[in-house]
């Protein structure tokens, strides 16, 4: 069997943290990067690129668009891709990327950890090894893997903040063997950032949502249950509709999905402009209005 060539693209995150008892800041580099691989016993060919050193959450949209282009430059090169990230936006990132990035021929594969590496009973070398694994497998497209789970990058969300099985999807985990992902390598690397994430509380009054819908060219509206949005918000999402906002609904329950022809409401609003998102969380819907998917 040949070698794998594959590409580490680290971001920071509390993976690369160093270990300390409060105040965790990330310091990537290559050689961090090689004696993690000596410490989880990995030989195989890896080039390493320290393309930032954020704590996630201070990744923008702009890190998104320097990840997908060094990816896009790379991409016939390398079998495959890695991304350590931090956890708090690693959800966001891999939609963001997974979008981006359509149809692409080799695997790209998100990990980070709860710990840092090199601190005590650390969950980030097995996270590693597990991406290592994924990103040798020949399973093209963006995915995520982290706590013994593996993912497809498009909807993953981060459900606890201590747990070393930190992340869930609404779509369930990667079928391994399912037929490869078709279609014609899409890369769009550059981002519409004029999008806002609403949600829909009792106390959001149509003044404000007149505030959040202003100067923004799309926005995910977070809406109750199916899709319930509260009657007094419809003269402000019918004149952002008129003034081209594009406006998708998700569920902010993670079972289900937005249905908003079941009730009345929902009806409304889509009337008024809105449309249904189905079953995608908040981090797929930004990562569709930002691509223009």
């Amino acid at each position: 069997m040949s070698t794998k060539r594959l590409l580490w693209l680290m971001t920071g995150g509390t993976f690369s943290c160093p270990p300390a008892d409060r105040g965790l800041s990330p310091l990537a580099s290559v050689t961090q990067a090689r004696r993690m691989l000596s410490h989880c016993g990995i030989s195989d060919d890896i080039d390493v690129e320290v393309t930032m050193n954020k704590d996630s959450s201070d990744i923008c949209p702009d890190d998104w668009e320097l990840i997908a282009a060094k990816i896009d430059a790379n991409i016939r090169g390398y079998d495959g891709v890695i991304i350590t990230h931090g956890t708090d936006t690693l959800g966001y990132t891999a939609a963001a990327l997974y979008y981006m990035l359509r149809y692409p021929p080799i695997p790209i594969v998100l990990t980070g950890s709860q710990m840092p590496f090199f601190a005590e009973n650390s969950d980030a070398p097995q996270n590693l090894k597990a991406a290592v694994n994924l990103a040798k497998s020949g399973i093209n497209g963006v995915m995520a893997a982290f706590g013994g789970r593996k993912f497809y990058g498009c909807d993953i969300y981060k459900a606890d903040s201590v747990s070393y099985d930190a992340f869930r999807s609404r779509r369930g985990e990667l079928d391994e063997n399912a037929p490869p992902i078709s279609g014609e390598y899409r890369p769009c690397l550059t981002l519409r950032k004029d999008v806002a994430v609403i949600k829909v509380t009792p106390a959001l009054i149509p003044e404000m949502m007149d505030m959040l819908c202003g100067g923004i060219s799309a926005a995910v509206l977070e809406c109750y249950g199916c899709g319930g949005v509260p009657e007094i918000l419809l003269p402000s999402i019918r004149r952002a509709a008129r003034r081209g906002v594009r406006l998708i609904a998700v569920s902010e329950c993670v079972g289900g999905e937005i249905d908003l022809n079941r009730y009345a409401v929902g009806e409304a609003a889509q009337d008024c402009g809105i449309s249904g998102g189905g079953n995608i969380g908040v981090a797929e819907a930004v990562a569709r209005l930002m691509t223009n998917f």
